[in-house]
């Protein structure tokens, strides 16, 4: 739950990820500046597909912790009113 009080992000991060992704240095600095998950998405304004990115790299690490276990990793983000916003494991092939 990226979006209450209860966590916390880290913007520098974000702005790394979106920039590697092609963001312009303006809106990575905004990233930088920004408050919440939500307004980093926002900022990006759909060109680049961060919440992806995300994704993958948060089932690389999950599996990186598994080492080798026999389950499957799948993770999806989702936006707060239950949009899909990204994934990575089974349903994306």
């Amino acid at each position: 739950d990226l979006h209450s009080g209860r966590s916390q992000v880290d913007m520098d991060w974000l702005a790394e990820q979106a920039a590697e992704l092609g963001l312009p240095d303006d809106g990575a600095a905004s990233i930088r500046a920004a408050n919440t998950a939500l307004e980093a998405l926002e900022i990006t304004g759909g060109k680049v597909d961060l919440p992806a990115c995300i994704a993958m790299l948060a089932r690389q690490q999950a599996l990186a912790v598994l080492r080798g276990a026999p389950v499957e990793v799948e993770v999806l983000i989702f936006s707060r009113d239950g949009m899909l916003l990204g994934q990575a494991g089974r349903l994306d092939g």
